[in-house]
């Protein structure tokens, strides 16, 4: 097993520009490519949204607003370049969007299941950024 955490990917002649998911990790099974977002409530389902297309619709295109979304036609994409550079090895795109107050979307949490994240482990990540969430807001209106 092998994780590769900001790396920048270059597939030879591909010119992608969303090339660096936070996390690519190999399994002899398959592999994942993990992008994590913390995202209020409101915005989660456009930020998975947004994520998955830019990692496995079209990672050609430079997407910045989520309008851009409605328009975008399928292009070349970093998880079927990779699963090509791995012998056509299962890859998996994971969008991991957490809200900021440790409200886990349930696609999210369907992700967290499929890699094996225990309910106490998930729990205990909720916990981290409600906590992490409030410690930052109270730090800026304190000073």
């Amino acid at each position: 097993m092998k994780i590769a955490a900001g790396v920048k990917y270059t597939f030879g002649t591909a010119r992608i520009y969303h090339n660096k998911s936070d996390l690519v990790w190999y399994t002899p099974d398959a592999i994942y490519v993990i992008k994590v977002s913390i995202s209020s409530l409101k915005n989660a389902k456009s930020q998975m949204k947004m994520k998955t297309a830019r990692y496995a619709v079209n990672s050609i295109e430079k997407l910045k607003k989520f309008a851009a979304l409605d328009n975008l036609k399928k292009g070349e994409n970093f998880v079927e370049i990779l699963s090509q550079k791995e012998n056509f090895k299962k890859v998996q795109f994971m969008p991991l969007v957490f809200c900021t107050y440790g409200k886990i979307h349930k696609e999210t949490m369907k992700h967290l299941k499929e890699l094996n994240f225990t309910k106490e482990k998930i729990k205990t990540i909720a916990s981290s950024i409600a906590r992490l969430t409030g410690r930052t807001l109270k730090a800026h209106f304190t000073n």
